[in-house]
């Protein structure tokens, strides 16, 4: 899965600009995570169709990056976000931010991992029993 990281000036209204911006083209953020300094803004999105959004995001000059990220099906309960630190922690996996995604999903939350090696990390996850989705469980 992909993640795009966007590169916003840090003033009023150009957040909402994107999101209008993502949804008149027919993209829906399923996760946002927001970094802000004193001139710019970082945003990182996770989106149903990134093909689209990569179009998108050239066509309005809108300056990004992609890098690939898991994305962690979570099962009720506070000990899942344990489960899956504890097995990257035990095979020495480095992590290097989460978020939670806005999608709710047949009772269940995700999250969003980057990771220092994102096919080892997705490798730990699966046999420590955990779900980690692709793209196409996120498209519409």
């Amino acid at each position: 899965m992909r993640q795009f990281v966007i590169y916003l000036e840090n003033r009023l209204g150009v957040l909402l600009d994107l999101t209008r911006t993502l949804g008149h083209n027919g993209i829906h953020i399923c996760g946002i995570s927001i970094v802000d300094t004193a001139d710019a803004a970082v945003v990182r999105v996770v989106v149903d169709d990134p093909d689209r959004c990569r179009q998108t995001l050239a066509e309005h000059d809108i300056p990004s990056t992609e890098n690939p990220i898991l994305v962690v099906r979570m099962v009720k309960g506070p000990q899942q976000l344990e489960n899956v630190l504890r097995a990257l922690v035990e095979a020495e996996v480095n992590l290097n931010y989460l978020y939670s995604l806005m999608i709710y999903q047949n009772g269940h939350t995700h999250v969003a991992l980057h990771c220092e090696d994102p096919g080892y990390a997705r490798f730990v996850i699966e046999k420590a029993g955990l779900e980690v989705l692709t793209q196409a469980d996120l498209s519409r």
